[in-house]
């Protein structure tokens, strides 16, 4: 996936992850593929995109916690 394909399915998840948040449900597949995505995005040192990536999953820990 090249950098533009992964913003924009980030895009589509940060959405999901506000649904999952507000209806408090399970967002462990969503969390299994934005690790994936990091993974990724990390092999070929997309620093903006991993930020990114990081920011909707500490937001996901952040409300999963409370």
């Amino acid at each position: 996936m090249n950098e533009t394909e992964i913003r924009r399915e980030l895009n589509v998840i940060s959405e999901r992850v506000n649904e999952c948040l507000k209806e408090e449900n399970d967002c462990s597949e969503i969390k299994d593929r934005l690790n994936e995505l990091l993974q990724e995005a990390s092999q070929q040192n997309m620093k903006g995109v991993v930020e990114r990536i990081q920011e909707i999953l500490e937001r996901l820990e952040e409300n999963q916690e409370s």
